[in-house]
């Protein structure tokens, strides 16, 4: 961590990247831009905060990360776990069980905060296992925070960006309403489907697509697709099949169908093939 007063002297400085724990009680001057990630309001506040505005520097650029449910299950998915080791904890009628290591120390799952800040070990040097009160008192009000914003966007409208309707709270937060001018994700996905029309446009040439290639060419379809629009298949790992392909092609009113075809002397091998359509229903 490098310190405050380092900080403001280091004219080469031009990021700093932080945990929360600066949110509180350490200023900075000359901020151009601010980056706040997290859900809760007290916290963004905080950071915000921390850029002091002053006549050389008047203006600061905020930007807001737009979480998804998905991201937010597996949040809450982590709460529900440390409740749960929690439980045990104080069930147990002892924290120095093996059990107990093996299960929620050394197994924690992929994405969770480090154990040591919830549970640690007595001062004396004993093997006996010390719950930490103050995050154990706060796990029901983050279970039920992340419950409600995980339900707010399940609710989202059909077809938009999950987590629309908490970005725009956030949004509120900071007196400010939602712009499709300024979100940086409408951005990106106007980027990343011209990348998906060029993919397909460099495949619409009469080039057959082969069996040993068609696995490629709906992996890659799956990643361009995935980069715009909504997941199409509950399995993360899944990659779509043709009838999924014509069907999203349709869906999102985008010229091109994947049609099929056989060799007619050779090997007679069948072969996909992209045509160009003037209506994306037309087969």
């Amino acid at each position: 961590m490098v310190k405050a007063e380092d900080i403001s002297k280091a004219s080469k400085t031009r990021v700093l990247i932080t945990t929360s724990v600066i949110d509180n009680g350490v200023n900075f001057r000359n901020i151009q831009n601010v980056v706040v990630s997290d859900v809760s309001m007290v916290k963004c506040l905080q950071m915000v905060g921390r850029a002091r505005i002053d006549e050389e520097n008047p203006r600061v650029t905020l930007y807001i990360k737009r979480f998804n449910d998905e991201e937010i299950s597996k949040k809450l998915d982590s709460i529900k776990w440390r409740a749960n080791a929690y439980h045990d904890f104080k069930t147990s009628g002892s924290g120095s069980q093996t059990w107990f290591v093996d299960k929620y120390l050394l197994n924690k799952p992929i994405g969770s905060h480090d154990p040591k800040h919830w549970i640690g070990t007595d001062k004396t040097g004993r093997s006996m296992l010390i719950i930490n009160e103050i995050a154990d008192s706060l796990v029901g009000t983050q279970e039920a925070t992340y419950k409600a914003i995980l339900q707010e966007m399940q609710s989202d409208v059909p077809g938009h960006l999950s987590g629309q309707k908490y970005l725009e709270y956030q949004l509120s937060w900071f007196g400010h309403v939602y712009s499709p001018e300024n979100d940086l994700t409408y951005m990106r996905k106007d980027s990343s489907k011209n990348e998906l029309i060029n993919f397909l446009e460099s495949y619409a040439d009469g080039r057959s697509i082969f069996d040993e290639d068609q696995k490629q060419f709906r992996l890659d379809f799956t990643k361009l697709h995935d980069a715009i629009y909504e997941r199409r298949e509950k399995d993360l790992k899944r990659i779509y099949g043709i009838t999924n392909i014509n069907d999203a092609l349709t869906e999102h009113m985008m010229p091109f169908f994947i049609g099929t075809g056989r060799e007619t002397s050779g090997k007679r091998r069948s072969y996909w093939l992209v045509t160009r359509t003037s209506n994306p229903s037309d087969k």
